[in-house]
């Protein structure tokens, strides 16, 4: 551990000040202190197969045995190489191992022949079904503009258009990033769609058909 004063009252990876509610994590090697979601992102930023996780004090929280692992890998390849070589001096090995490649052949050749098969099928049911769908698509696009109309949809567009310009508005008044306002709101803030382009995920999801 190092001989410096360690500051326990701000993040050592945000570098806000704590208040009575945050949840807290204190790094094993030094002691100091951080929130426990900045700590867990920290980690998980520098957490890979070949990245150590170091601590802002310099040290390894954790460290990978890079050379241990190459090592074990290029021997287990030889060892299964020299299985290889072995089993391909057995006569009714290679016997076997010509049949299976045989069989695959045969394998492959039926799955093209059914996916064309399949192709031209699903062809013919698409013309045969095109009538219908039209139909269908008609009468999502009428109940829909119907459901835009009404006063219900025209309330509920209105109360998402006050609270992004209310939100926003207090976002610049206290220079909040988005991190702060996740923290105080507890979520993320949904991004609100473009009314006037397309319709509310309320509205168009439940008239999906399934077939």
């Amino acid at each position: 551990m190092e001989n410096t004063i360690i500051n326990i009252h701000t993040c050592i990876c945000c570098g806000s000040e704590f208040i009575e509610t945050d949840r807290t994590a204190t790094a094993p090697c030094c002691g100091r202190v951080a929130h426990t979601q900045c700590m867990v992102e920290m980690v998980a930023r520098n957490t890979s197969r070949w990245h150590d996780v170091i601590c802002f004090c310099g040290q390894n929280i954790y460290m990978i045995e890079r050379d241990t692992y190459i090592e074990n890998r290029v021997a287990e390849d030889q060892a299964r190489q020299a299985i290889f070589e072995e089993r391909k001096k057995n006569p009714e090995y290679k016997k076997h191992f010509i049949e299976l490649k045989k069989l695959g052949r045969e394998r492959l050749k039926a799955m093209k022949e059914l996916k064309s098969y399949v192709r031209g099928r699903v062809n013919e049911y698409k013309i045969q079904i095109q009538t219908s769908i039209n139909i269908i698509k008609t009468a999502k696009v009428a109940m829909i503009t119907l459901m835009k109309n009404s006063p219900e949809f025209k309330k509920y567009r209105s109360s998402c258009a006050k609270y992004t310009s209310n939100y926003n508005r207090f976002r610049r008044m206290y220079n909040l990033n988005d991190m702060e306002m996740r923290a105080i709101f507890g979520v993320r803030r949904r991004v609100w769609r473009r009314w006037s382009s397309q319709p509310s995920w309320i509205i168009g999801r439940p008239l999906r058909v399934r077939i």
